[in-house]
């Protein structure tokens, strides 16, 4: 087969955009085998919630967080994959991002729809191509439950693209908008209020051009249903339903910050100028983008924009200043990507191999230059030794029972197919009930290991006594991504098992 008759079919697309994901990954993704399990939090949570499930923990009941039972299937299949690191976590991202790379690829093709057929080819390749920069670059350091929900929100966006450009909206595309939307509202359900917005504005185009919206409703809520009603019926099976109605969704919200009128206060006042710089404003500008490519489309062609301001104003509203929430609408840049790549075949002289090189070394050098600037867990580095001299004492135990007494997640434990304590074996921001559970079942001595934040030398003198009152030891200090030390402590009659 030529190389050029690869790109010609489905399949040597989807195994080029494979190769590039595996690649482009190995440094921009914080859990591919170049770097190590040391530093991570959301991404060691989520794991650790996967393993539970794995092991016959049940979700809501026997552990619980504010994410939702899609994302630690992904994780827990991960797990199975490779127990003891997150080399099947990797693996399962390669293969998402192939798949959000060929969308990618084909929303760029209907967007140069008036370049000649070989043009248009090599313009959506380097679209999908440069669309990693900023799936990898903007407000991003490790993976998280927004990166999941990235090929959801770009196949809304292309149904969008698809009927405003050409009236068109057939009953697949609205039956998978409901499977995004509730695979999104199973990953973290906020989200799935932002992200809505798509999906209706296309239902509001077919209204307005009288197409058909009831059977495209139809399609859309048998979609949902789809993926809804199997968790439904399992959860219900185990007994588990309410908790899951409960933790999830009240417990969720009501970590979210203050009343109303003090959301509006800090909105106006403190998050949007505190958004208003460094990556952000790129983000802002790229919102705008989408305007280009639908200026022909008369009234129409204002609906992306809006919906894309929709989401960058929300996001900003929910997570101010905290840069990973600014992620989650990251696929609005694809059109900006359109333009880049647009402009780099045009300094090609519009040469096909030239193009897709200069845009791949641009790529490439870009998004290795961020991670090694960014991140910090790389396999060259000594900064995870007392880490990883911890992990290898702890590996000498079998499934121990982990609390993080007032501490989040830190993959301690890994080595040992370490478990939750209890159901909040972790604190979650803003959850204040959570305190008094984790002070009783650590008062019961139910966890093997404790971990709590301390400075280097020490942790707060009142919680040292109650720890030797409950016989707990001291094993080592681990320093974290925040300038502070986790201190490791484990049961006194399971220390001599960790002395090597």
């Amino acid at each position: 087969m030529k190389f050029k008759a690869i790109f010609d079919n489905q399949l040597g697309l989807w195994l080029f955009f494979l190769l590039f994901a595996i690649l482009i990954q190995l440094f921009a993704n914080y859990d591919s085998p170049l770097h190590t399990y040391f530093r991570k939090v959301d991404s060691s949570w989520f794991y650790m919630g996967g393993k539970a499930m794995m092991n016959g923990l049940l979700p809501y009941v026997d552990f619980a967080d504010s994410k939702g039972p899609l994302l630690w299937l992904f994780y827990g299949i991960g797990y199975l994959i490779s127990p003891t690191n997150f080399h099947g976590v990797f693996l399962l991202h390669c293969l998402l991002f192939s798949f959000i790379f060929l969308l990618a690829y084909k929303l760029a093709f209907m967007l140069f729809d008036t370049a000649s057929p070989t043009s248009r080819k090599t313009l959506s390749m380097a679209s999908a191509v440069v669309f990693a920069i900023p799936l990898f670059c903007y407000n991003h350091i490790e993976m998280r439950c927004e990166d999941l929900c990235q090929l959801q929100l770009l196949y809304c966006i292309y149904c969008l693209t698809a009927c405003i450009k050409h009236n068109c909206v057939a009953p697949r595309h609205a039956y998978l908008m409901g499977v995004s939307i509730a695979t999104i509202l199973l990953i973290k359900w906020n989200i799935t209020i932002y992200t809505s917005i798509v999906p209706l504005s296309v239902f509001a185009i077919c209204l307005k051009r009288r197409i058909p919206v009831m059977k495209l409703l139809g399609w859309f809520f048998a979609g949902f249903l789809t993926v809804i009603l199997p968790f439904i019926i399992v959860f219900t099976c185990l007994g588990i339903l309410p908790a899951f109605v409960n933790e999830y969704f009240f417990n969720t919200a009501s970590t979210f910050k203050k009343t109303p009128h003090d959301f509006l206060v800090r909105y106006f006042l403190i998050d949007i100028p505190s958004s208003f710089k460094y990556s952000r404003i790129v983000g802002f500008v790229a919102c705008f983008l989408p305007f280009v490519f639908f200026k022909h489309n008369k009234k129409a062609r204002f609906i992306p924009v809006i919906c894309a301001l929709f989401m960058f104003f929300t996001f900003t509203y929910h997570g101010g200043a905290a840069v990973h929430y600014h992620s989650a609408y990251v696929s609005w840049f694809i059109f900006m990507s359109c333009l880049i790549a647009s402009a780099s075949y045009g300094l090609c002289r519009h040469h096909k191999f030239l193009t897709l090189l200069t845009v791949s070394v641009l790529t490439f050098a870009i998004t290795i230059g961020y991670a090694l600037v960014y991140h910090h867990n790389w396999i060259w580095s000594d900064n995870g030794r007392t880490f990883y001299e911890s992990e290898k004492r702890l590996s000498a135990l079998h499934n121990p029972k982990i609390l993080n007494w007032g501490n989040m997640e830190y993959s301690i434990g890994l080595s040992a197919n370490s478990l939750p304590a209890c159901q909040y074996w972790a604190m979650q921001s803003n959850a204040d009930f959570i305190a008094p559970q984790q002070l009783a079942v650590l008062k019961s001595r139910i966890p093997d290991i404790v971990t709590l934040t301390g400075t280097q030398d020490a942790i707060p003198e009142k919680q040292q006594e109650l720890l030797d009152s409950l016989q707990y030891s001291f094993l080592t200090s681990v320093p974290t991504i925040f300038r502070a030390h986790y201190h490791v402590y484990i049961k006194t009659e399971l220390l001599p098992l960790t002395i090597r």
